[in-house]
């Protein structure tokens, strides 16, 4: 209980600070992914709820929504959607049902 609430009021401000820092991005947080997938475990299940859902996943949506295509000029230097979004997958789990129709369309 005490690492729990270690981690709760400790690790997951931090966490949360980060993903909401106007120089985060999910399409170039490579190493954060990292990380968070390092701690991942750490968290108990509702700790990882609210993250996903309140933080990763309006993030995520976000960035889904603002990517185009790159263009052929763009090509060497634009991140592909497949490079950057499988990173985030594994933590955002059901909610990612819902970039499908966006990233379809």
């Amino acid at each position: 209980e005490i690492f729990d609430y270690a981690v709760a009021y400790a690790i997951v401000p931090k966490l949360r600070r980060a993903i909401l820092s106007k120089s985060w991005s999910a399409r170039t947080s490579v190493s954060f992914a990292n990380t968070l997938r390092r701690m991942w475990p750490l968290l108990t299940p509702e700790l990882q709820t609210s993250i996903a859902s309140a933080n990763l996943f309006p993030a995520i949506r976000l960035a889904v929504q603002q990517w185009h295509p790159p263009t052929e000029e763009q090509q060497d230097t634009a991140p592909l959607l497949h490079q950057w979004l499988p990173l985030w997958l594994p933590f955002i789990g059901e909610l990612a049902s819902e970039l499908w129709r966006g990233i379809c369309h």
